[in-house]
């Protein structure tokens, strides 16, 4: 069993942070924390592929 944990990232992290992520976890789900460690959302590669779709960079902020 894959430790979830590895699956953190903060809420301020880049697409292209959230896309390593995903790669190095060995995951299918990122989950998104504030400043204060809190959960706030998650993010799949679907939910990157729809915001490159929609224009946005990859040095774009996963909190849009």
């Amino acid at each position: 069993m894959k430790n979830w944990k590895s699956s953190i990232v903060n809420i301020n992290c880049s697409i292209v942070d959230a896309i390593k992520n995903l790669n190095s976890s060995g995951l299918k789900i990122c989950i998104a924390t504030d400043n204060k460690g809190e959960i706030v959302g998650t993010i799949t590669d679907g939910d990157i592929r729809k915001a490159l779709i929609k224009g946005y960079k990859l040095n774009s902020k996963i909190k849009k």
